[in-house]
């Protein structure tokens, strides 16, 4: 077996990984929304232009998101899985990196 750890898992227990990169991808997606809440309460009246809206859009695109990956993983073709597969963990590591540096900008701002 060749790759990465992680494509090791997705190959062979695709449920388990699954699984982790959807509660990945959905807590992250829940971090960036409370964090555009929190910003949006607290730029209320301010500012004409609202900072948390690209946020906003960050949480619901993650989410939306993960439905479509489910979809496409129920499809029975090999090479489309592993395709599926190195994006859902593109998403995943994008995901992370996005909620830290929401994270950091957040305690910055």
């Amino acid at each position: 077996m060749t790759g990465t750890p992680v494509l090791r898992l997705a190959r062979t227990r695709p449920v388990l990984f699954a699984l982790f990169e959807t509660a990945l991808t959905g807590s992250c997606a829940l971090v960036c929304y409370v964090f555009a809440g929190l910003l949006h309460l607290e730029n209320q009246g301010r500012e004409t232009w609202d900072p948390s809206r690209p946020l906003f859009l960050l949480a619901y695109a993650a989410v939306l998101s993960l439905p479509f990956t489910w979809a496409l993983r129920c499809v029975p073709v090999a090479p489309l899985r592993r395709i599926v597969d190195r994006v859902v963990l593109a998403r995943a590591v994008a995901s992370t990196a996005v909620c830290v540096g929401v994270f950091a900008w957040a305690v910055a701002y």
